[in-house]
Protein backbone atom coordinates (compact mmCIF):
# COMPACT_ATOMS: atom_id res chain seq x y z
CA UNK A 1 0.00 0.00 0.00
CA UNK A 2 1.61 3.14 -1.22
CA UNK A 3 0.03 4.94 1.84
CA UNK A 4 1.53 2.96 4.72
CA UNK A 5 5.14 3.28 2.85
CA UNK A 6 4.45 7.26 2.56
CA UNK A 7 3.73 6.81 6.47
CA UNK A 8 6.82 4.66 7.46
CA UNK A 9 8.70 6.95 5.39
CA UNK A 10 7.62 10.16 7.45
CA UNK A 11 8.33 7.97 10.51
CA UNK A 12 11.97 7.53 9.67
CA UNK A 13 12.34 10.82 8.00
CA UNK A 14 11.22 13.12 10.48
CA UNK A 15 13.08 11.24 13.01
CA UNK A 16 10.52 9.64 15.25
CA UNK A 17 12.00 6.83 16.75
CA UNK A 18 14.17 9.72 18.01
CA UNK A 19 17.69 7.17 16.91
CA UNK A 20 19.75 9.89 15.49
CA UNK A 21 21.95 8.23 13.23
CA UNK A 22 23.03 10.18 10.70
CA UNK A 23 23.08 7.09 7.90
CA UNK A 24 19.08 7.85 7.51
CA UNK A 25 19.36 11.57 8.18
CA UNK A 26 16.38 13.18 5.78
CA UNK A 27 17.86 16.91 6.01
CA UNK A 28 16.01 19.73 7.05
CA UNK A 29 14.29 20.30 3.32
CA UNK A 30 12.90 16.88 3.15
CA UNK A 31 11.70 16.59 7.19
CA UNK A 32 9.71 20.36 6.05
CA UNK A 33 8.93 18.27 2.57
CA UNK A 34 7.62 15.22 4.61
CA UNK A 35 5.72 17.48 7.25
CA UNK A 36 4.18 19.80 4.85
CA UNK A 37 2.86 16.88 2.42
CA UNK A 38 1.64 14.63 5.38
CA UNK A 39 -0.43 17.81 6.90
CA UNK A 40 -1.89 19.32 3.21
CA UNK A 41 -2.98 15.84 2.55
CA UNK A 42 -4.91 15.41 6.26
CA UNK A 43 -6.05 19.30 5.52
CA UNK A 44 -7.48 18.68 1.99
CA UNK A 45 -9.42 15.39 2.87
CA UNK A 46 -10.94 17.32 5.78
CA UNK A 47 -12.17 20.13 3.50
CA UNK A 48 -14.94 17.98 2.19
CA UNK A 49 -16.08 16.85 5.76
CA UNK A 50 -19.54 18.77 5.92
CA UNK A 51 -19.59 19.13 9.18
CA UNK A 52 -16.31 20.26 9.91
CA UNK A 53 -16.79 22.27 6.68
CA UNK A 54 -19.23 24.14 7.41
CA UNK A 55 -17.45 25.74 10.35
CA UNK A 56 -15.43 27.91 7.24
CA UNK A 57 -18.51 28.73 5.91
CA UNK A 58 -19.86 32.06 6.29
CA UNK A 59 -23.72 31.07 4.99
CA UNK A 60 -25.38 34.33 6.15
CA UNK A 61 -23.71 35.87 3.11
CA UNK A 62 -24.73 33.64 0.68
CA UNK A 63 -28.25 34.02 1.77
CA UNK A 64 -28.12 37.78 1.78
CA UNK A 65 -29.87 37.84 5.59
CA UNK A 66 -29.00 37.31 9.45
CA UNK A 67 -29.94 33.82 10.84
CA UNK A 68 -32.01 33.95 14.13
CA UNK A 69 -32.21 30.80 15.98
CA UNK A 70 -33.94 30.28 19.26
CA UNK A 71 -32.60 27.08 20.78
CA UNK A 72 -30.06 26.86 23.37
CA UNK A 73 -27.41 26.19 20.51
CA UNK A 74 -28.62 29.02 18.50
CA UNK A 75 -25.49 31.62 19.18
CA UNK A 76 -22.75 28.58 18.44
CA UNK A 77 -25.14 27.76 15.54
CA UNK A 78 -25.09 31.74 14.34
CA UNK A 79 -21.43 31.75 14.96
CA UNK A 80 -20.86 29.17 12.75
CA UNK A 81 -22.83 30.72 10.19
CA UNK A 82 -21.52 34.45 10.60
CA UNK A 83 -17.78 33.69 10.46
CA UNK A 84 -15.64 32.36 7.74
CA UNK A 85 -15.46 32.16 3.49
CA UNK A 86 -18.10 32.86 0.66
CA UNK A 87 -19.32 29.31 -0.20
CA UNK A 88 -18.10 29.73 -3.58
CA UNK A 89 -14.21 30.88 -2.30
CA UNK A 90 -14.34 27.58 -0.09
CA UNK A 91 -14.78 25.30 -3.45
CA UNK A 92 -12.20 26.78 -5.09
CA UNK A 93 -10.06 26.43 -1.83
CA UNK A 94 -10.67 23.08 -1.61
CA UNK A 95 -10.24 22.31 -5.30
CA UNK A 96 -6.78 23.88 -4.57
CA UNK A 97 -6.08 22.12 -1.55
CA UNK A 98 -6.06 18.89 -3.66
CA UNK A 99 -3.76 20.56 -6.38
CA UNK A 100 -1.53 21.42 -4.16
CA UNK A 101 -1.62 18.15 -2.15
CA UNK A 102 -0.98 16.14 -5.32
CA UNK A 103 2.14 18.86 -6.46
CA UNK A 104 3.24 17.81 -2.39
CA UNK A 105 2.95 13.95 -3.16
CA UNK A 106 5.23 14.60 -6.17
CA UNK A 107 7.93 16.83 -4.50
CA UNK A 108 7.98 14.54 -1.55
CA UNK A 109 8.71 11.19 -4.19
CA UNK A 110 12.89 11.80 -3.47
CA UNK A 111 12.67 11.74 0.26
CA UNK A 112 10.17 9.11 0.36
CA UNK A 113 12.12 6.82 -2.12
CA UNK A 114 15.54 7.66 0.13
CA UNK A 115 13.72 6.54 3.39
CA UNK A 116 12.57 3.14 1.92
CA UNK A 117 15.93 2.55 0.70
CA UNK A 118 17.65 3.90 4.84
CA UNK A 119 14.67 1.53 5.90
CA UNK A 120 16.50 -1.59 4.81
CA UNK A 121 19.96 0.31 6.17
CA UNK A 122 18.51 0.98 9.54
CA UNK A 123 17.31 -3.03 9.65
CA UNK A 124 21.09 -4.10 8.47
CA UNK A 125 21.93 -1.40 11.49
CA UNK A 126 20.05 -2.91 14.39
CA UNK A 127 20.95 -6.43 13.26
CA UNK A 128 24.28 -5.94 13.38
CA UNK A 129 24.49 -4.12 16.89
CA UNK A 130 21.58 -6.09 18.13
CA UNK A 131 23.54 -9.03 19.89
CA UNK A 132 27.27 -10.50 20.02
CA UNK A 133 26.48 -13.02 16.71
CA UNK A 134 24.73 -10.11 14.63
CA UNK A 135 22.21 -11.78 12.05
CA UNK A 136 23.16 -10.45 8.46
CA UNK A 137 21.48 -12.47 6.33
CA UNK A 138 18.26 -11.19 7.02
CA UNK A 139 19.87 -7.90 6.83
CA UNK A 140 21.39 -9.03 3.53
CA UNK A 141 18.04 -10.21 2.41
CA UNK A 142 16.20 -7.10 3.30
CA UNK A 143 18.56 -4.45 1.58
CA UNK A 144 18.27 -7.09 -1.60
CA UNK A 145 14.71 -7.35 -1.71
CA UNK A 146 14.41 -2.95 -0.77
CA UNK A 147 16.73 -2.07 -4.02
CA UNK A 148 14.89 -5.00 -6.49
CA UNK A 149 11.26 -3.73 -5.87
CA UNK A 150 13.15 0.54 -6.03
CA UNK A 151 11.45 0.47 -9.49
CA UNK A 152 7.91 -0.72 -8.40
CA UNK A 153 7.75 1.66 -5.49
CA UNK A 154 8.20 4.14 -7.64
CA UNK A 155 5.07 3.48 -9.44
CA UNK A 156 3.39 2.68 -6.79
CA UNK A 157 4.06 6.59 -4.76
CA UNK A 158 3.46 8.14 -8.71
CA UNK A 159 0.29 6.63 -9.02
CA UNK A 160 -1.66 8.33 -6.45
CA UNK A 161 -0.54 11.95 -7.29
CA UNK A 162 -0.89 11.21 -10.91
CA UNK A 163 -4.28 9.91 -10.17
CA UNK A 164 -5.50 13.03 -8.17
CA UNK A 165 -4.40 15.43 -11.15
CA UNK A 166 -5.52 14.08 -13.79
CA UNK A 167 -8.99 13.06 -12.07
CA UNK A 168 -8.83 17.00 -10.48
CA UNK A 169 -8.03 18.18 -14.37
CA UNK A 170 -11.11 16.30 -16.06
CA UNK A 171 -13.18 17.97 -12.87
CA UNK A 172 -12.02 21.43 -14.06
CA UNK A 173 -13.09 20.97 -17.76
CA UNK A 174 -15.82 23.58 -19.00
CA UNK A 175 -18.37 23.01 -21.63
CA UNK A 176 -16.43 24.47 -24.42
CA UNK A 177 -13.25 22.35 -23.83
CA UNK A 178 -15.38 19.09 -23.80
CA UNK A 179 -17.46 19.91 -27.21
CA UNK A 180 -14.03 20.26 -28.83
CA UNK A 181 -13.16 16.59 -28.49
CA UNK A 182 -15.93 15.13 -30.06
CA UNK A 183 -14.32 11.53 -30.36
CA UNK A 184 -14.24 11.62 -26.26
CA UNK A 185 -17.51 12.91 -26.04
CA UNK A 186 -18.91 9.99 -28.23
CA UNK A 187 -17.15 7.60 -26.20
CA UNK A 188 -18.36 8.91 -22.70
CA UNK A 189 -20.91 11.34 -21.39
CA UNK A 190 -19.37 14.06 -21.13
CA UNK A 191 -21.66 16.06 -18.64
CA UNK A 192 -21.82 18.00 -15.37
CA UNK A 193 -22.02 14.57 -13.47
CA UNK A 194 -19.25 12.88 -15.14
CA UNK A 195 -16.94 16.42 -13.76
CA UNK A 196 -18.66 15.59 -10.33
CA UNK A 197 -17.50 12.19 -10.40
CA UNK A 198 -14.28 13.27 -11.29
CA UNK A 199 -13.99 15.67 -8.82
CA UNK A 200 -15.15 13.21 -6.49
CA UNK A 201 -12.02 10.57 -7.22
CA UNK A 202 -9.89 13.42 -6.40
CA UNK A 203 -10.86 13.79 -3.24
CA UNK A 204 -11.48 10.08 -2.52
CA UNK A 205 -7.41 9.26 -3.68
CA UNK A 206 -6.76 12.28 -0.79
CA UNK A 207 -9.14 10.87 1.76
CA UNK A 208 -7.99 6.94 1.29
CA UNK A 209 -4.51 8.34 1.98
CA UNK A 210 -4.77 10.48 4.57
CA UNK A 211 -7.09 7.72 6.39
CA UNK A 212 -4.06 4.71 5.91
CA UNK A 213 -1.48 7.46 6.59
CA UNK A 214 -2.81 8.38 9.58
CA UNK A 215 -4.00 5.32 11.10
CA UNK A 216 -0.17 3.65 10.51
CA UNK A 217 1.43 6.75 11.92
CA UNK A 218 -0.72 6.11 14.65
CA UNK A 219 -0.12 2.33 14.99
CA UNK A 220 3.51 3.27 15.16
CA UNK A 221 3.36 6.19 17.94
CA UNK A 222 1.25 3.40 20.35
CA UNK A 223 4.16 0.66 19.33
CA UNK A 224 1.61 -1.63 17.40
CA UNK A 225 4.11 -1.06 13.98
CA UNK A 226 8.11 -0.90 14.75
CA UNK A 227 10.47 -0.60 11.52
CA UNK A 228 12.38 -3.35 11.38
Amino acid sequence: MPATKSARAFWLGTDQPRSNLAMISCGWFGRLTLYANYLVILFAAILWIKPLSEMLVNKNIADGKDVHLDNKFGHLERLFGSVGILPSDFAKLRIWCLLLSGFLQLVALRPNLQMYLNEALLCWYQRLHASKVPDLEFSRAKVFLHNHFLCLVVLQFLAPPVLLLVFLGLSQLDGNSIEDYQLVCGLLPCSAFLKEVALFLAWWVVFIWAVYTSVTLLLFRRGNLYVS
